[in-house]
């Protein structure tokens, strides 16, 4: 059975999508796109309690692994973080599909992954001893010094075309090491600035058709 998503990862639509899975008898779903079908995708296979697995056409996200869906109104503004039941069971990321991504989208998912540690650096000294919150915060100082020292070369890299060496280092960093580092949950919440402003800027709809690292930087 296939589907075409448009929209947004709104409740109504993963709902829809998993009354089709129900119905068709799926044992899983496999979904290829950006962030917001990716996240739809795994609100439906939480709702349906169906495996999932990720194909990312581009990498300006970390939502082909990280565990939540980031929910919103039918007409794209933020709600909340929707935990779902599980991780993807699997990723594929060609970088060969990945390598040729328009630029703004690489630039999107590489400010994204910066700010996280911009965001996360003060909780350091806040929660000197906590295991999980250390792995993020220090995943992401990790992230952002392989950015800042590969910038002219990453885009070089991706400028290429072609599914080199720094294309696979950049697409695992941006989305296997930042989905880790998301995929852990704990009562602590990161909260930071960068992203709770970008959740207020959804309530205005012509800020709709930028990227969500966009905004965040």
């Amino acid at each position: 059975e296939k589907e075409l998503f448009a929209g947004f990862s709104s409740e109504s639509q993963a709902k829809a999508y998993a009354a089709k899975v129900k119905e068709a008898g799926a044992d899983f779903i496999i979904v290829a796109g950006g962030g917001r079908t990716l996240d739809t995708a795994k609100y439906a296979a939480s709702f349906a309690d169906v495996m999932l697995i990720t194909v990312p056409t581009i990498s300006a996200t970390n939502a082909s692994y990280r565990r939540n869906t980031m929910a919103y109104t039918d007409d794209g503004k933020y709600i909340s973080g929707y935990k779902n039941k599980r991780s993807p069971m699997f990723v594929f990321a060609d970088a060969d599909i990945l390598g040729k991504q328009p630029l703004r989208y690489l630039y999107s998912g590489i400010i994204d992954a910066m700010a996280r540690w911009y965001e996360s650096k003060p909780y350091r000294d806040i929660y000197p001893n906590h295991t999980h919150q250390r792995f993020a915060v220090d995943s992401a100082k990790i992230m952002y010094d392989y950015f800042t020292m590969n910038a002219e070369a990453i885009t070089e890299a991706f400028s290429s075309g072609k599914p080199n060496d720094m294309v696979v280092e950049t697409v695992t960093n941006i989305i296997g090491v930042c989905g880790v580092g998301a995929n852990f949950m704990s009562d602590i919440v990161l909260q930071g600035f960068a992203h709770p402003f970008y959740n207020m800027v959804t309530n205005i709809s012509k800020e709709h058709e930028k990227m969500h690292g966009e905004i965040i930087g």
